[in-house]
């Protein structure tokens, strides 16, 4: 049966004004009002409309702002802040440099230079059946001992489970440990591992990055190795870092470094690689040993 007279009217102009309004919804503009990379505050606004948010941003009205000191990072309509300082917090899949602090009967405990701590258990420590009535597993690892292992698992209480059981996973033998902020690992990482191979090469030294901020280094140019470190956590905000770098341990060495130039006139942005769930594990059996 058709709708006739006022009712049909009053269909049509209702169906009139949900049409507008989806219209107008779905074209609802997305402004910026910071550009990548830019250094922003608690509070900031970083732009208004339809934008996708992530990490360290929060949206008030139509209006999005970010919630932390932080470094911008914006493609496309997409828009988060990466902080610039914090401690860690832990993840899976995560791979880190913990150090034992307490031992108990079947499990150690890890300091993961963060605010929550780790548990590596026997049965994940070790590829070799351990008897716990007869053996002392601070043999194995004692107080103040060093491993790179990876996270399998975070609690409710964000507490870590650990394993040793994978590749590049092992002790830490001799070298030393410096801690830098977390949030600039991946700086340190660099876009396919490129800045640590380039300090690898350039020092000498094995170097491996933990996501919980710290890194081993290895080797006879050790302090040219923490120096460029600090000096990319120092100036991970800034563009052309890459290059500093590369200018810095040339200079620093005397010797060329086997990475290619970034082509003069790139207009392409040296970003944050958003993505660096792996650090650059040392895989040596000597280090295992």
């Amino acid at each position: 049966m058709s709708s006739t007279g006022p009712h049909r009217d009053h269909l049509n102009a209702r169906n009139c004004r949900n049409k507008n309004k989806k219209t107008k919804t779905k074209g609802e503009k997305m402004t910026l009002k910071v550009k990548n990379r830019d250094i922003v505050v608690p509070g900031e606004l970083l732009g208004t409309g339809d934008l996708l948010l992530g990490e360290g941003t929060y949206k008030r009205g139509k209006n999005v702002h970010s919630n932390i000191l932080g470094l911008v990072d914006s493609k496309e309509n997409f828009i988060k802040v990466i902080a610039l300082n914090g401690r860690y917090i832990p993840k899976p899949k995560d791979v880190v440099i913990g150090v034992v602090k307490d031992i108990s009967f079947s499990h150690w405990s890890l300091d993961l230079n963060s605010a929550y701590g780790g548990v590596l258990t026997v049965a994940n420590g070790t590829d070799y059946f351990v008897n716990l009535d007869d053996e002392d597993i601070s043999k194995i690892y004692g107080i103040g001992d060093a491993v790179v292992a990876k996270i399998l698992n975070v609690s409710k209480a964000m507490n870590a489970g650990l394993t040793m059981k994978d590749r590049g996973l092992y002790k830490l033998n001799g070298g030393r440990i410096i801690t830098i902020t977390s949030t600039k690992v991946p700086r340190v990482i660099g876009r396919k591992g490129t800045m640590v191979q380039m300090i690898k090469d350039m020092t000498g030294c094995k170097i491996t990055v933990g996501q919980n901020g710290r890194v081993w280094i290895s080797g006879d140019n050790e302090e040219l190795a923490v120096e460029a470190i600090k000096l990319i956590e120092s100036k991970a905000h800034t563009p052309g870092l890459t290059e500093n770098i590369r200018e810095f341990l040339e200079k620093s060495t005397g010797n060329k470094s086997s990475l290619k130039p970034k082509p003069v006139g790139s207009k392409k942005p040296e970003a944050e690689p958003a993505e660096s769930k792996e650090p650059e594990a040392e895989e040596s059996k000597e280090a295992e040993k």
